[in-house]
Order: structure tokens, then C-alpha cells, then sequence
């Protein structure tokens, strides 16, 4: 188990970490504290978030007397 100074260390460690991401896409974080990072976040210019597509095909299957839809992907 890590003892408190080391988690600290981390700490600082991902503080600086989520900075360098940040000022990789071309936003200035500056002398930022860590709670105002949202904000730092937020100014982040490109495409939304969403959710992955994968493409799929279903097909019917019958079984007992039931329909049983299957989910099958296909191959890229």
C-alpha cells in the first residue's frame, strides 16, 4: 500500500500530467489551479464527444416457437 507522501507524488504527478494535455491542445493553462481545470477543459476546441458506432446486422433467428433477434458484428 502506498503511504500518504506517495500519493501525493502522484497527485502532483497527474496535476502536471492533465496540464501538458491540456496546453497539447492549444489551451493555455497557466498558473491555473487544479479546480479551475474544468474550465481549462471546457475551452478544448474540436469535435464533440460521442459515442463509438460500430457497425452491425441483425438476424432473426427461430427457436422454441420464438423469434430470437441476434446481434452480429461485421468484419472491417
Amino acid at each position: 500500500m502506498t503511504n500518504l507522501p506517495e500519493k501525493l507524488q502522484q497527485l502532483i504527478q497527474t496535476k502536471a500530467d492533465i496540464k501538458t494535455a491540456i496546453e497539447s491542445k492549444g489551451v493555455t493553462v497557466g498558473d491555473a489551479t487544479f479546480s479551475e481545470y474544468v474550465n481549462k477543459i471546457k475551452e478544448i476546441e474540436g469535435k464533440e464527444w460521442s459515442v463509438l458506432s460500430l457497425p452491425i446486422h441483425m438476424t432473426v433467428s427461430s427457436v422454441d416457437a420464438g423469434v430470437t433477434p441476434c446481434l452480429e458484428t461485421l468484419p472491417v
